[in-house]
């Protein structure tokens, strides 16, 4: 082989590695940029979508079921215990010095606040506030004997 095909043969070789790191580039870069644009426009329509899953999950059979069965049940564990406040006030007027009765007493008056707020804080959340059932008051306030948890006066 003589100097001019050798140098001929190592010039078309650097050609073709150049050409060849060229096309690598140029891939990396196009995957690069889609993977870029698939990301932004995730992020743009994230908003829509977001509200889409939300409006879904919201419908779906087992939200509104599950929603509308704790609010039944809240608001029937609420009445019962407003009626074993009674009871245990009751007991307490009956023995004003047992500090077991007064604890009870207390116990399920802080028992009833705290599903009164529960039930009040679940009236406003997003998966439950339409599933209640049309019986039912939107919000717990105090003001009905039946659920304001404290000693019916009678």
């Amino acid at each position: 082989m003589s100097r001019n095909e050798i140098r001929d043969a190592n010039r078309d070789a650097m050609s073709a590695g150049w050409r060849l790191a060229i096309w690598i580039i140029a891939v990396v870069v196009f995957f690069g940029a889609l993977g870029v644009g698939i990301w932004y426009f995730k992020v743009h329509t994230s908003d829509v979508k977001g509200e889409g899953d939300q409006k879904r999950q919201n419908n779906s059979n087992v939200n509104r079921t599950n929603a509308q069965q704790w609010f039944e049940a809240q608001y029937g564990k609420i009445r019962e215990t407003d009626r074993n406040i009674d009871q245990a006030a009751a007991e307490r007027k009956a023995k004003p010095d047992d500090e077991i009765l007064r604890a009870n007493y207390l116990g399920l008056q802080n028992s009833c606040v705290r599903m009164v707020e529960e039930y009040n804080a679940k009236s406003t959340q997003v998966l439950y506030e339409d599933w209640k059932s049309p019986g039912l008051p939107d919000r717990i306030d105090g003001t009905d004997n039946i659920t304001d948890c404290k000693e019916s006066t009678k």
